[in-house]
């Protein structure tokens, strides 16, 4: 028995050992707009730096710009070369000179204020900003006397070693990269920094030459320009055709299901938080030349009716159930289509989300006009034609 408790292991948990998880949302900067400031190889850079730094200040304000990026140009740098025979002399040593630098140099939380709006943050802006503030830093001798830093000391203006290389144009330059907010609007943010760039780029010496390296938009305003391109040939296609084949009066009801049909899409891409982008643009182009077609076969159909003499009222009643199982079965089979992409998993599943989800919501919202709007539209406004 005694051997048995011997060998017998306790019982370890691990429970208390066990660290809540981390959930981390892993967002990678996507570059909006690059601009450049090229210089010849031999001109000294700190002399535009002011303006620089104001044109990235001005930039990082516009609201739908998370951050600038800036490449090519460097940190600022003040170089303080001591002497040693003045230290030596003033009974100074190089940790005196260090922690009076240090003292001067503060940046930090001092405290909290509560108010009327909740409580606010007390911060002690002490921070050296030139050369000039820098030989005023009073230091304290072993003899108990209080001298100046420049008194043991000389400065210099420079920036920290390169780390980074920008070129454009053959030239050296520096890079701003724009990187939007999540959800902000992409053309109206690249509008702003560009309208912002142009104003700083007026301070800039004739020497110096900026221009805009690359805009991502520019893929968004093709797609744009294509989803309106196609759309307004769609319309015009079916109207010239139903005019030509059946009745001008039901062509205009038939083409009006189009932006109808869209601008449900749209609807449901305001309610589901998501944003008019190259993929939802995509998607509109695809379902372009299907919203249109459960349409023709209904209005058709009741068409049919009228000119056989039926009251414009039966006939949109009785075609419309007629072809209601064959047009739904129809946009049925184009759902299903694109129905398993809703349930892709993985980044690409997220990626190509919105893409089922314009399609289908285009299709069920034509399908809606084509049985519901577009019937009642039939009773009272098409007439027999002669």
């Amino acid at each position: 028995m005694r051997s048995a408790r011997r060998w017998t292991k306790p019982r370890v948990s691990f429970r208390q050992a066990w660290s809540p998880p981390v959930i981390e949302e892993f967002d990678i900067p996507f570059p909006l707009i690059t601009f450049t400031v090229s210089y010849p190889p031999d001109y000294d850079v700190m002399q535009i730096r002011d303006q620089l730094e104001r044109i990235k200040r001005s930039l990082r304000i516009i609201p739908g710009v998370s951050d600038v990026l800036v490449d090519g140009m460097d940190r600022r740098e003040v170089w303080v070369e001591l002497d040693p025979y003045k230290l030596e002399s003033a009974g100074v040593s190089f940790e005196d000179v260090a922690l009076a630098v240090r003292r001067k140099n503060l940046n930090a939380v001092g405290g909290r204020i509560d108010g009327a709006g909740g409580q606010r943050l007390v911060r002690l802006m002490g921070e050296i900003r030139s050369a000039e503030e820098l030989a005023e830093v009073p230091i304290k001798t072993s003899q108990g006397r209080t001298l100046l830093l420049r008194d043991v000391a000389n400065f210099r203006n420079t920036t920290e070693e390169a780390r980074t290389y920008g070129r454009a144009d053959m030239l050296p330059a520096i890079t701003f990269t724009i990187v939007r907010k999540k959800g902000s609007d992409a053309l109206l943010t690249v509008a702003q920094c560009r309208k912002v760039f142009a104003e700083g780029a007026k301070q800039l010496p004739p020497e110096v030459t900026t221009r805009v390296l690359s805009d991502t938009t520019r893929f968004i305003r093709v797609r744009i320009g294509t989803v309106l391109q196609n759309g307004l040939q769609a319309l015009l296609l079916v109207t010239v055709l139903l005019m030509l084949t059946l009745n001008w009066r039901l062509a205009l009801l038939v083409a009006i299901g189009i932006p109808i049909s869209f601008a449900g899409a749209m609807l449901v891409l305001y309610l589901g938080g998501y944003s008019i982008n190259l993929l939802s643009l995509f998607a509109m182009i695809m379902a372009l030349g299907m919203v249109v077609d459960d349409a023709i076969v209904m209005a058709e159909n009741c068409y049919r009716y009228i000119q056989e003499g039926m009251p414009p009222h039966e006939a949109a009643i009785r075609g419309s159930q007629e072809v209601i199982w064959p047009v739904v079965g129809s946009v049925s089979t184009t759902v299903a289509a694109f129905l398993p992409l809703i349930w892709a998993e993985g980044i690409i599943g997220k990626f190509l989300l919105i893409v089922p989800v314009v399609v289908i919501s285009a299709l069920v919202f034509s399908l809606v006009q084509a049985f519901v709007v577009l019937p009642s539209h039939i009773a009272d406004f098409v007439r027999r034609g002669r």
